[in-house]
């Protein structure tokens, strides 16, 4: 996921067989992704476009490498192949899905890319979603505050022009329960 610095940030991590990634999140951990990184997951949510390396060789950790001991663990974590693709939300690309296979030597090919990009769209759908409904209960806490605190009458009405909600001024000036 993108912070707000530009840097990447690890939102959550799966694994059939956790050696080799456990490498890799120690890379991370101790090589965050910064926002003038341009290898990786940087280059796909910079440029917004899929990165698919079905045969991993040993000059693609060489180039995302910033130091020689980040090299040797890039290198450590054997991983044979690797597929990113953008997560959009709102129009802007959010973060980076990332699927890499090491042991197991199966190598990602195209027809991954279409499976890794509708696993993207539904997460940017679910990321839109959390948005959504930090902003509602914003606004309802919001409108909770403002109908505690209003020393004048304010009151909702639905379809039928029946109060919905009153606040107590409106509720004593009717000379009625809220």
């Amino acid at each position: 996921m993108v912070r707000p610095d530009g840097g990447l940030e690890r939102a959550a991590t799966a694994a059939v067989d956790l050696p080799p990634v456990e490498a890799l999140l120690e890379s991370t951990r101790r090589w965050p992704n910064g926002p003038d990184d341009t290898g990786g997951a940087s280059r796909v949510v910079l440029t917004g476009e899929r990165l698919l390396i079905p045969t991993a060789t040993d000059e693609h950790p060489a180039a995302l490498a910033k130091s020689s001991e980040h090299l040797g663990l890039l290198r450590g974590a054997g991983y044979s192949s690797y597929l990113c693709v953008p997560v959009r939300a709102g129009g802007r690309v959010v973060g980076a899905l990332t699927l890499v296979t090491a042991e197991s030597g199966r190598r990602l090919e195209a027809s991954d890319v279409a499976l890794a990009q509708d696993v993207a769209a539904r997460t940017a759908m679910a990321l839109q979603n959390a948005e959504l409904s930090r902003e509602a209960q914003q606004s309802s806490a919001l409108l909770d505050s403002l109908y505690d605190s209003a020393p004048i009458g304010l009151g909702f009405w639905n379809r039928e022009l029946r109060y919905v909600r009153v606040n107590d001024a409106l509720a004593r000036i009717n000379e009625r329960s809220p």
